[in-house]
């Protein structure tokens, strides 16, 4: 009877207890894990700015060879094919800088998302699933 009922209470208490250890635990692991992620996903992002700035300073690096042409070209079709040229340069050396700034603001979809998952991951609520009940027998 009471002593039985005690034992109930002692087993809940202690059976909490670990719950609470363990979530603590847990909890410690999941922050491992989710500053982990933040760092990979903004290595990522670093990664592709780098892919990026190498593409414009290449780009810059012909456009101003272009420049250089249609400065020293002899007759106005050399000049007009140089100018054409070095609006075709431009186009992609602004497309570059302007993927290069929505980088920097971390205006990615796939940035976006990878973040959300990782605090979706992080901060949902822990779940206690009881896989055993065990009744002991004294005697």
């Amino acid at each position: 009877g009471a002593a039985s009922l005690d034992l109930d209470d002692v087993l809940q208490d202690a059976i909490e207890e670990m719950i609470f250890l363990n979530q603590a635990e847990i909890s410690e692991y999941e922050q491992r894990r989710f500053d982990r992620s933040l760092e990979q996903i903004e290595r990522y992002m670093e990664d592709q700015l780098l892919v990026q700035r190498r593409k414009l300073d290449a780009q810059s690096k012909a456009l101003r060879a272009a420049e250089d042409r249609r400065d020293t070209a002899l007759g106005s079709q050399a000049r007009d094919e140089a100018e054409k040229r070095i609006v075709a340069i431009q186009k992609e050396v602004d497309k570059l800088e302007s993927e290069i700034a929505r980088l920097e603001k971390r205006e990615d979809p796939e940035y976006e998302q990878w973040r959300n998952v990782a605090h979706q991951r992080r901060y949902r609520a822990p779940e206690v699933l009881r896989i055993l009940d065990v009744e002991f027998q004294l005697a």
